[in-house]
């Protein structure tokens, strides 16, 4: 990293700290949570190296919005490094349909796509409740925690860490589309290949949107929750459902990579509560398709709604370069992106620490995060 002195500083106990990683491909978010401890929502490659440089030897909880590689692979890892030592393991709602778990157990035996990678991570969260972890299903009205933090002054928070999605509607909806593909598995391998090909880009449809509460400072992670197709569903249903909660936030993890799919106006509009804009925003890039998220008019959507649009990964200088020149830097420029650095792979990192005393933010950028401008 940059400067390993600073990349490797611990934060004092009091202090709420966010680190996103993210190489392009993949996102992690790692949280310390005072009185808390430290844990993980989503796991990509990198992700323990970052746990060991802060010396962390238990996480309070490890959590996986939704069932898409890029936002499950570094459980492995994870899951090495930390096995019988995570107090909590929280999973979306949905992972347990039999339907889907049969459908991986057939895929996974003849290495279809990236079936045997998922079954893998969803038996070893389900091998760490039975070493004791507490295990807990993330949808719309969950408790998952909650603490009381005293700090040496005699003042105190409350902590509360809540699932505000999938809803009742979002489970149902990908449940029936699964129910309603082909139903010989066993019979017809083809059939199992297909539906869980047809079934990858639905996976969306549960993921989970959590919300960190620190007294009056709300932080949101949107996995890859979509706006839903009704009231009832995504962003749609946080936003505006009768059960709609306060979504006001100091700091946001976008959903879906800023995709138009997962941008609803009426959810940032409350966001943003009476402030003009979001304080912070961060947004991990999506390198592998043809056109890389965001793109340029879903960033500007965002830049919007957000004080400071920031992101971890610039995605793939060589790529970038076969399209607009051979020199990467003033490519990503002129895509408006301000440049820290252009080598390829490095991982990029995007850490947000809040000592709670004074409640100010301190942004720390390494690799090739950069702030979107």
């Amino acid at each position: 990293m940059d400067d390993p002195v600073k990349y490797s500083r611990k934060p004092n106990e009091d202090m709420f700290e966010l680190t996103v990683i993210g190489p392009g491909f993949g996102e992690s978010c790692v949280l310390h949570v005072p009185g808390a401890g430290w844990g993980v929502i989503d796991c990509c490659k990198g992700t323990t190296d970052y746990l060991h440089s802060q010396g962390v030897e238990n996480l309070s909880f490890a959590a996986l919005t939704h069932p898409h590689l890029d936002h499950y692979e570094g459980f492995n890892a994870l899951f090495d490094l930390y096995t019988g030592r995570i107090e909590r393991i929280w999973l979306y709602d949905g992972y347990i349909e039999q339907r889907l778990i049969r459908l991986l157990d057939v895929a996974q035996k003849n290495a279809i796509f990236n079936a045997r990678k998922l079954f893998n991570v969803l038996e070893m969260f389900a091998g760490e409740i039975k070493k004791g972890a507490k295990g807990r299903k993330i949808a719309a009205g969950t408790n998952l925690l909650s603490k009381k933090y005293q700090m040496d002054g005699g003042k105190s928070f409350e902590i509360a860490i809540d699932g505000l999605g999938p809803s009742l509607a979002d489970i149902n909806r990908f449940v029936g589309l699964l129910r309603s593909r082909p139903n010989d598995i066993d019979g017809d391998l083809s059939h199992a290949c297909a539906l869980f090909s047809l079934m990858s880009p639905e996976m969306n449809l549960v993921s989970a949107t959590i919300r960190v509460r620190i007294g009056t400072m709300n932080i949101i992670f949107g996995g890859d929750t979509l706006i839903g197709q009704t009231n009832g569903e995504g962003w749609r249903e946080i936003a505006l459902g009768t059960d709609s909660t306060d979504i006001e936030c100091d700091v946001i993890k976008v959903s879906h990579h800023g995709s138009k799919t997962s941008f609803c106006a009426e959810a940032w509009k409350r966001h943003k509560g009476e402030k003009a804009k979001v304080p912070f925003a961060i947004v991990t890039r999506f390198s592998k398709s043809k056109v890389p998220l965001p793109d340029e008019s879903e960033t500007k959507a965002l830049k919007n709604c957000a004080h400071t649009l920031l992101t971890p990964s610039i995605g793939n200088p060589r790529k970038l370069s076969k399209v607009i020149g051979t020199n990467a830097e003033k490519a990503l420029k002129r895509l408006g992106r301000k440049v820290h650095s252009v080598e390829k792979n490095k991982l990029g990192i995007v850490r947000i620490r809040i000592p709670l005393s004074t409640m100010i933010p301190n942004l720390e950028l390494f690799g090739s995060a950069s702030e979107v401008l």
